[in-house]
């Protein structure tokens, strides 16, 4: 069942397990707190600075892509963060950042940048780039339709 009491359809949850494989998990506000050992004005603080991705679903619960996080889940992921931080920075809604960070790469046999980002320095730097060119061209949208 939905917020709104109706049953969910069977295109509503193929989408969502869609949504799923691509993205991973998430974890609520609580979650990345006791993992990352923070206080909620250290989380608003890693979020104003662009330093921790997070999400608002539409019911308004906030919650944080597990990609951002090392494989012990005790560190965000460096390589994420200045990626995290770059795209933010355009002004960019965050959804589109974990489409972004999820997002398949032709010229890389469709490997997404969250899989790629920590390979090689060359693959990283290629990675800042994409990311830089990206975020100016939200930037220029942006400008566009204010």
């Amino acid at each position: 069942m939905r917020n709104d009491g109706q049953p969910i359809s069977d295109a509503e949850l193929a989408e969502t397990a869609r949504l799923n494989t691509r993205t991973g998990p998430f974890f609520t506000r609580a979650r990345i707190k006791e993992l990352l050992s923070l206080t909620d004005n250290e989380v608003d603080e890693l979020i104003a600075n662009h330093n921790l991705l997070a999400v608002t679903t539409e019911d308004e619960v906030e919650l944080f892509p597990a990609f951002q996080l090392n494989t012990d889940r005790t560190q965000l992921r460096e390589n994420i963060r200045c990626l995290v931080q770059i795209l933010l920075a355009s002004g960019v809604d965050p959804w589109v950042v974990v489409y972004w960070l999820t997002a398949p790469i032709k010229e890389r046999e469709n490997e997404r940048p969250i899989n790629l980002v920590d390979h090689d320095e060359q693959t990283s730097n290629l990675l800042l780039s994409m990311a830089r060119e990206d975020a100016a061209q939200w930037r220029m949208v942006w400008r566009q339709n204010e």
